[in-house]
């Protein structure tokens, strides 16, 4: 129920079923559950501009994955826009090389959400072209069945992409963004870290 109300961007409903739920499975102890409704209420607090929440919210989540040796793109990503948000670029880039490090653990249905982060990040170190093809991939991607991207992430992609887009030439935004339909996930990412 939170994240069917998440997607209809209910981020108050969305943040009451996540907490109703957690109260249910905090006795249980079971990590992986914990795990996932921590992320997901950093993910709302930080849609919310709720920093200091997400904040919290994050490093519980990502304390409850490491108790049990799990992995989570989506909490690294948030845990590298939060960085990001607080100024911090050298924490944020940490974060967002850990969400990629073990490629075969990276779940698919969080690429899109990743890419937006990504592109937020290039976009701070003034990558401008870079990030308009980030931003573009990240929402041709956003459709695809399996593919998650709440619309707080849409339209921080949408509106990323237009800022981006209008501190370029046209020519060097038609560019990006026809790279933006060819380039696989691997290339985005070299996009950004060669290595």
């Amino acid at each position: 129920m939170g994240d069917i109300a998440f997607h209809l961007d209910d981020l108050a409903l969305a943040a009451q079923h996540y907490e109703r739920s957690l109260e249910i499975y905090l006795p249980l102890n079971r990590l992986g559950n914990l795990a996932y409704l921590q992320e997901a209420l950093a993910a709302v607090a930080f849609a919310r501009g709720d920093i200091p929440n997400a904040l919290k919210w994050v490093e519980e989540s990502l304390a409850s994955y490491n108790s049990y040796g799990g992995h989570s793109t989506f909490s690294r990503s948030y845990r590298a826009a939060i960085a990001q948000a607080q100024g911090d670029l050298e924490t944020a880039r940490f974060w967002l090389q850990r969400a990629i490090e073990k490629k075969a653990d990276l779940e698919q249905e969080y690429r899109a959400m990743y890419l937006v982060r990504l592109a937020d990040y290039a976009a701070a170190q003034t990558l401008t072209a870079s990030s308009v093809t980030l931003y573009a991939f990240a929402l041709r991607l956003a459709p695809h069945p399996g593919m998650i991207l709440f619309p707080p992430e849409i339209a921080a992609a949408q509106a990323g992409l237009d800022t981006a887009c209008a501190s370029l030439p046209p020519a060097e935004v038609q560019a990006a963004v026809d790279r933006a339909g060819s380039i696989t996930f691997d290339e985005a990412i070299r996009l950004i870290f060669p290595s």
